[in-house]
């Protein structure tokens, strides 16, 4: 099951990301000669299954959100939430639209509503335009005046090695109507041997042997998702400069 390219079907890696952290986020603005944020109304857009945000949540002061498309990953980070009794934090099932559309009552309905930090971890990179598009409206309207955005994505140049390996993986998934990766790694490294030394399956090869041992929830979301996007880091700066977010390296 996919939803607008993301897929839903499987739950992503239990992972944890210590540069979302807010303090960590601080100390690389520090690093880079801006102030601090000292408030902490903080977002995490696409959350997995909530490991990072629970942590951070549970061991900063503040005021914690986040949604995820998975509704199996919502419900395994509410669990946990409501047994650790974390108090400061609020999790939805929205997607990014009905995340948009319910900030929007809740300002029309005179709530508060704003974040000092915006988050969002690989996931702009797997969603399409029109998702891209409604993260800007989030950061647009709902990111305090001195506030921090951090976006992670696969970027060019340097993950262009994987474009011919994943656009191979995927057209044998989809034939195949297969997500085992050992199969889908075994026929396209047969593939690429035909003819090694070929500077373009030496690419393949190495994505192979990169993600041979990787997760196979990972595999699945990195390479089968529909939504692919590969932008420059000028692409991205431009794009959220649109938003009214400078975006720094």
């Amino acid at each position: 099951m996919k939803y607008d390219g993301y897929i839903q079907s499987s739950d992503y890696e239990d992972l944890y990301f210590d540069v979302i952290q807010p303090n960590i986020i601080n100390l690389n603005l520090l690093f880079a000669g801006f102030k601090p944020v000292k408030n902490k109304h903080y977002l995490e857009l696409g959350f997995g299954m909530g490991r990072s945000l629970l942590t951070h949540a549970v061991s900063n002061e503040g005021y914690f959100v986040g949604t995820d498309f998975n509704e199996n990953q919502v419900a395994f980070a509410k669990n946990i939430c409501e047994q650790a009794k974390i108090s400061n934090l609020t999790l939805y099932a929205d997607s990014f639209k009905q995340l948009l559309e319910r900030f929007r009552k809740m300002k029309a309905n005179g709530e508060e509503v704003g974040f000092d930090f915006i988050v969002l971890h690989g996931i702009y990179c797997w969603v399409n335009e029109e998702n891209r598009q409604i993260i800007l409206s989030i950061i647009k309207e709902f990111l305090r005046e001195g506030g921090v955005v951090y976006v992670s994505y696969n970027c060019l140049p340097g993950r262009s090695v994987s474009m011919d390996a994943r656009h191979i993986f995927k057209l044998y998934s989809q034939k195949e109507n297969t997500d085992n990766f050992d199969e889908i790694f075994s026929f396209t490294q047969e593939f690429a041997n035909l003819e090694p030394e070929n500077t373009l399956h030496k690419n393949i090869l190495a994505t192979i042997d990169t993600h041979r041992h990787s997760h196979h929830n990972y595999c699945m979301h990195e390479f089968l998702c529909d939504s692919w996007y590969l932008p420059y880091f000028s692409d991205v700066a431009e794009t959220m400069r649109g938003g009214g977010v400078e975006l720094y390296l």
